[in-house]
C-alpha cells in the first residue's frame, strides 16, 4: 500500500513539474530577436503598449525569434500566438480601445482566435498560396461542378441557400448556407487561406 502511495504522489509531482515548466520556463528562455525589436519610431501607442506587455515573454510575437530547441516557446507560439495580429490583436483596427492586459490577451487568443497559429501554421498552410478546386456548388438558382480559381475564392453560396464542397490548397472545406426562414451559415474544414476553421451562426434573414 505505501508503494502504491508513493507511486501515485510521484506520478502527481512529475505532472505538476511538466504544466509548472511548460507554464514558467519560457518567461526565462531568451529569444533570438526581442519584441521589442518590431517597434519603430513610426509605431503607434496602443502598438508600443502590446509589444512591451510582460506576457510576450511567455507568448512569442514571431516564430523567427524562437531558437529551434526551444520547446516551451514553440508550445506557447503553437497554442496561444497569434502570428498575423498580435496576442492583443494590435495590428487590428479592433484593438484600439482595448489594453495591453491579460483579460485582453484572454478574450482575443483563447476566446476569439483560439489556436490560431496551430489552425494557420501547424495543420495549416495559410504561409503558401492555395488555390481552390470547386467538387460542386449547388444553390437554388445556380449549379458548378469541377472549375478552378486562383484568386477571389468562395467560402459560401453568397445570398442564397446552397451548399459548397471544395478543394483549398488540395484540402478539403465544406459549407452551408439556409437564407430562408433564417439566415445559418455553416463550415468546416481549410478555408481559401488554408487555415483549418470552423463556423455555425444563425440570425435573422436579411430577406
Amino acid at each position: 500500500m505505501l508503494l502504491e502511495k508513493l507511486n501515485q504522489h510521484s506520478k502527481s509531482l512529475i505532472l505538476i513539474s511538466i504544466v509548472f515548466t511548460l507554464l514558467f520556463l519560457p518567461a526565462c528562455m531568451p529569444y533570438k530577436r526581442s519584441t521589442a525589436s518590431y517597434l519603430n519610431e513610426n509605431s503607434p501607442a496602443h502598438k508600443q503598449e502590446a509589444l512591451q506587455s510582460p506576457i510576450y515573454d511567455w507568448v512569442p510575437r514571431k516564430a523567427e525569434q524562437i531558437y529551434f530547441f526551444d520547446l516551451p516557446h514553440w508550445l506557447a507560439w503553437a497554442f496561444l500566438g497569434n502570428e498575423d495580429d498580435g496576442i492583443f490583436g494590435e495590428e487590428t483596427k479592433l484593438y484600439l480601445k482595448e489594453e495591453a492586459d491579460f483579460e485582453h490577451f484572454t478574450y482575443w487568443s483563447v476566446i476569439r482566435n483560439p489556436l490560431h497559429n496551430f489552425t494557420f501554421y501547424i495543420i495549416g498552410t495559410a504561409y503558401l498560396d492555395n488555390d481552390q478546386i470547386t467538387l460542386f456548388k449547388i444553390a437554388s438558382d445556380d449549379t458548378d461542378f469541377f472549375s478552378y480559381k486562383e484568386k477571389n475564392k468562395r467560402v459560401f453560396v453568397e445570398d442564397k441557400t446552397g451548399v459548397f464542397f471544395a478543394l483549398n490548397g488540395l484540402k478539403p472545406f465544406l459549407s452551408l448556407h439556409l437564407a430562408h426562414p433564417f439566415d445559418l451559415k455553416t463550415y468546416a474544414g481549410w478555408r481559401e487561406r488554408g487555415n483549418f476553421g470552423l463556423k455555425f451562426t444563425i440570425e435573422e434573414s436579411k430577406k
